[in-house]
């Protein structure tokens, strides 16, 4: 019989990942995960690539509590139910886990996201180590700011400091924007991997990672408010 999506190990460290976004989430059918922050100035999508899918549409209030249960008790095969659902062991256990009402929930769209114009594409871009590093520094923001035909200043730094971080990134197509990118280093909630590739827009920015950096079973993306919306 075909896996529960939910039971792969793909799916539960992006959850891992997502929880930092929103503790709660909206799975629907299919192979696409998808979650949004409270303040919806986040939003995340997984899009799984095996075999394996999503069986049900239902919600959950807390994801950690859910991953702590999949972590203590593993689970061999899930059976669906209107309100919760049974996670057997194949033990001669099993546990019940009751289901979030869809009205007490923050709940990502599921839309395609559209992408605004003009837009600039950096590639290639190693955000992880650059956010650690203004963390390092207690710097508060992080800005992209056209330096060129194809180049972008990418810097974090805060108003009360003089401390600065900057390196040179570099755009893929002849820069679009004329106005400098500012976000919050607060929001960059990311899949721990090496190399993304950034989309830059006046009203936000799209980080997608990159393959060979993530698990090949899911492409993950996220898509952040700038400070200028």
């Amino acid at each position: 019989m075909e896996k529960d999506l939910l039971l792969t190990e793909a799916v539960q460290q992006v959850l891992k990942n997502f929880s930092i976004i929103n503790t709660q989430v909206l799975f629907k059918r299919g192979k696409v995960l998808q979650i949004i922050a409270p303040g919806d100035n986040i939003l995340a999508e997984a899009r799984f690539n095996g075999d394996a899918e999503f069986k049900h549409e239902f919600c959950i209030y807390e994801i950690n509590k859910l991953l702590a249960i999949l972590g203590l008790v593993g689970g061999m095969s899930i059976e669906y139910n209107p309100s919760h659902m049974v996670i057997s062991t194949g033990k001669k256990s099993s546990v019940i886990y009751e289901f979030a009402s869809a009205e007490a929930i923050k709940k990502a769209p599921y839309i395609n996201m559209p992408q605004p114009e003009p837009f600039d594409k950096i590639v290639n871009f190693d955000i992880n180590t650059f956010i650690k590093a203004i963390s390092i520094l207690e710097l508060q923001t992080v800005t992209f700011e056209p330096n060129g035909d194809r180049k972008y200043k990418v810097y974090g730094s805060k108003k009360t400091s003089k401390n600065k971080y900057e390196v040179e990134a570099i755009s893929e197509n002849v820069i679009k924007n004329t106005n400098k990118v500012t976000v919050d280093i607060e929001k960059f909630k990311l899949y721990n991997c090496n190399k993304y590739d950034i989309t830059v827009s006046q009203q936000l920015i799209r980080l997608d990672a990159k393959p060979e950096d993530v698990n090949k079973e899911v492409d993950i993306s996220y898509w952040i408010a700038s400070n200028e919306v």
